[in-house]
């Protein structure tokens, strides 16, 4: 992939599979988790779950996705990428159709919409890839609170802490940067895009500066925080035990948890329903990561998925 080479998204059957994968997962992971509340109970809960407390989930989330907008739309500006704040705000929504992909890595398709707008993904790329990096930063953070004060979510913590701070560094200097590329020409998955990927990486460390990296992670802790929040009144909802710090402490560390599976899938639940025993019946902690789950992943799915379909019907290739 050259300066001038879109991330090819041409291919669909690959994709297609991998999310026809995560469907499946999900259907998987579904299925355990109601027979483990037993469906009687199950139905139970949803059916007396407060309907307001679920609006207000998918308010909080949708906060979250125009949260992240603005930190996205600041880093295009900062590198001089102007797009229309409408046409902008529709291909970050196109993003998020691909949010059931491992750590978010399909939302790069925003990058190929901003191609056809003339921007080239050497200086597009790398703002993807500051959105997934400062994400993960900042649930890290709203995680920290918890793991200090509880003891609890240690291992994914350090782990987690530890990747990314490693990262962070290098991607500060010039020797850590080529290090990465080193490491990226000696890896079999990724080593034919290794030059393509020294050049994203190089992008990355133009906006690795404490103005831009508090921007970020403000940004991204205020938007993490809002769906935490939201999976506070969704557990409250369904009878569960628990503070809002309680919540915000599981909700970002299952996160982190779950970061490395498509859409988080069966990491993301395991560790919420681990951390929720005892704080109520088995049907309402599956009741409450049912829901959360179809307030963030999948409502995230659902409003991406029609974004996706308009801008690839509204937004025409122009010359730059």
């Amino acid at each position: 992939m050259g300066d001038n080479t879109p991330p090819d998204f041409s291919r669909g059957q690959h994709l297609g599979l991998r999310i026809s994968l995560s469907l499946a997962l999900a259907v998987i992971v579904y299925c355990v988790m109601a027979l483990w509340a037993g469906y009687d109970e199950l139905t139970t809960h949803l059916r007396s779950f407060p309907m307001q407390l679920f609006l207000l989930a998918l308010g909080l989330s949708t906060g979250n996705f125009l949260l992240r907008f603005v930190r996205y739309h600041l880093l295009l500006l900062q590198n001089g990428i102007r797009v229309s704040l409408g046409k902008n705000l529709l291909i970050h929504f196109a993003g998020l159709s691909l949010t059931m992909t491992p750590g978010k890595v399909g939302e790069a398709i925003k990058s190929w919409f901003l191609h056809l707008l003339g921007h080239k993904p050497v200086s597009t790329l790398p703002v993807v890839f500051m959105e997934r990096f400062t994400d993960l930063f900042s649930v890290l953070l709203l995680a920290s609170f918890g793991v200090f004060t509880l003891g609890l979510g240690v291992p994914v913590f350090a782990l987690s802490g530890s990747l990314l701070l490693a990262l962070g560094v290098l991607l500060t200097t010039e020797r850590g940067i080529s290090l990465l590329g080193s490491i990226a020409a000696k890896t079999p998955l990724i080593r034919r895009k290794s030059d393509a990927i020294a050049s994203i990486l190089q992008g990355v460390k133009g906006y690795m500066t404490p103005k831009t990296l508090t921007m970020t992670l403000f940004f991204g802790a205020l938007g993490w925080g809002a769906e935490a929040v939201a999976f506070y009144y969704i557990a409250q909802g369904a009878g569960l035990t628990i503070t809002l710090f309680d919540a915000v402490f599981i909700y970002s560390i299952s996160t982190l948890a779950g970061v490395v599976f498509p859409g988080g899938l069966g990491g993301m639940e395991g560790m919420m329903g681990l951390l929720l025993m005892g704080r109520g019946s088995p049907g309402a902690i599956v009741t409450s990561i049912f829901l959360i789950r179809l307030a963030t992943l999948w409502w995230a799915t659902l409003v991406g998925t029609g974004a996706l379909i308009t801008a690839t019907l509204t937004i025409r290739p122009t010359k730059k």
